[in-house]
């Protein structure tokens, strides 16, 4: 942060401001809170650099590259037009990626219901796209964009020669991105589990909220003493395999329904109980999501109030909550994964496997 600071004081001063002179010292520093106060409120500006932090701590998380550097800050000299990317990363099997990272905004009906169409796409000016191909090679790295289409939370990493063509233009278009998509080079994976996955809460004992002391809205006050965790029936006491569990249960596509248990006239326990709505006969396994929908779920909730709005920026990298659990040896898990690494046909996709 120092150094940081010390750098934005020399972009935004210009270099013949002197770091000794109070005056120009307390413009500085007015500039960066009005900056901050301003920006609070910039809509587009902070789904920005919120879905760039997002994309970096689900690289972190997915334990996708060797390397990965930010981009788009700090000085660029070049001899002709380049747009320098957001990461450039180096993946385990040594290639080079840099990436633009790009939202596909939510966009709305005057209904309030989501317009598909315009959620679903985005224009690319074909000087952009050019730049990027540029830098990319002067950088020596395959140049991608990395879209997450906001409506579906859902991410596409599409090589640029994949984007689809608009007039003299280009445009991100989630039915073929999902196609194209090369999420799957940085660790992504859909998750299979054996249904339900149930979190119980359980008040103190003796202290069982009766049926009837609920408010006038409904709502009954309960201290909670514990929870267990249980995925297709079974318990689950190891405490990051129940972890990893609940993290499939809250942000996974099943949705979570409060079911509470009753014994007499008493609510023995509250159960958050995720299954999915239309299962797949015969299958004993069911698909619950990608690990970056999960993930990214999990960000935003972290991230915004009740409102949607923003309260932060980024979260704490969580390497291990998705890494760790898929490093360990299935004999050592207490539920089994069916995992599946989706790519692009040209890229010989490979098979599904049991973790069984």
């Amino acid at each position: 942060m120092n150094l940081e600071t010390l750098q934005l004081f020399r972009r935004a001063m210009g270099p013949h401001s002197r770091l000794d002179d109070p005056d120009v010292v307390h413009d500085f520093l007015k500039r960066v809170s009005d900056s901050l106060a301003g920006n609070k409120t910039n809509g587009p500006r902070l789904k920005g650099i919120r879905t760039q932090a997002l994309f970096a701590q689900l690289i972190l998380a997915m334990d996708g590259c060797e390397l990965m550097l930010t981009v788009d800050a700090g000085d660029i000299y070049t001899d002709g037009f380049i747009s320098s990317g957001d990461f450039l990363l180096t993946l385990r099997d040594g290639r080079r990626l840099l990436v633009e990272v790009k939202t596909v905004s939510r966009s709305y009906n005057g209904n309030g219901k989501i317009n598909i169409e315009r959620s679903a796409n985005k224009s690319l000016r074909a000087k952009e796209v050019n730049g990027l191909r540029r830098a990319a090679t002067l950088l020596g790295a395959e140049p991608f964009y990395a879209a997450y289409y906001e409506f579906v939370d859902h991410w596409a990493l599409i090589r640029l020669e994949d984007l689809t063509p608009k007039g003299s233009n280009y445009t991100l278009k989630f039915s073929q991105d999902m196609v194209r998509n090369h999420m799957g080079d940085l660790g992504d994976r859909s998750i299979g589990v054996e249904p339900p996955i149930e979190i119980r809460s359980y008040p103190r004992a003796g202290h069982e909220p009766d049926l009837g002391a609920a408010s006038e809205e409904g709502l009954y006050s309960v201290r909670i003493d514990r929870r267990t965790v249980h995925v297709g029936g079974k318990l689950i006491t190891d405490p990051k395999d129940a972890e990893f569990a609940k993290f499939l249960g809250l942000y996974g596509h099943w949705a979570p329904k409060t079911v509470p248990a009753i014994l007499g006239n008493k609510i023995s326990y509250v159960s958050l109980y995720s299954e999915p709505e239309e299962p797949v006969e015969g299958q004993g396994f069911q698909i619950i999501g990608p690990l970056s929908y999960l993930f990214s779920r999990y960000f935003m909730v972290h991230t915004i109030n009740n409102n949607r709005k923003p309260t932060a920026l980024d979260i704490e990298a969580t390497p291990s909550l998705i890494a760790d659990f898929l490093a360990r040896a299935p004999r050592d898990r207490q539920f089994p994964t069916w995992q599946f690494n989706m790519k692009p046909a040209s890229t010989k996709a490979s098979a599904g496997h049991s973790d069984r």
